[in-house]
Formats: structure tokens, sequence, C-alpha cells
């Protein structure tokens, strides 16, 4: 899952970073670099998501009943 969270953490920096060259550009490659940004938010989202939903489970394995 740690592998995950970082593929999707670097993939919303790519996006970032494809969207502020295209803007810099004005060009348009596949999506606006409105569509880049709003996929690296969503990325970075996900990512954060993912990592608070492992950090609980593992807390939970530790409590001890």
């Amino acid at each position: 899952m740690k592998i995950l969270n970082w593929v999707l953490f670097f993939l919303g920096i790519l996006c970032l970073i494809t969207g502020g060259i295209l803007v810099l550009l004005k060009i348009n490659f596949f999506l606006s670099p409105e569509g880049y940004w709003r996929g690296a938010i969503a990325f970075w989202l996900l990512s954060i998501n993912l990592h608070f939903l492992t950090r609980d489970h593992h807390n939970e394995k530790g409590k001890k009943e």
C-alpha cells in the first residue's frame, strides 16, 4: 500500500509540473493545463486518504484488548 501511495504522490507531482509547463508555453497537450492541475489535486487527495487509512489500520493491530 505504501508503494501505491508513493506512485499516486509522484503522479500528482508529474501532473502539476506538466500543467505548469503547458501554461507557460500556452499550449494544450491532450488536456488543458487545468485538467492536469485537477488531476494533481485528485492524486494527492487520494494519496493522503490512503495514508490515513493504512495508518489507522496499523494502529488498530497494535492495540491490546
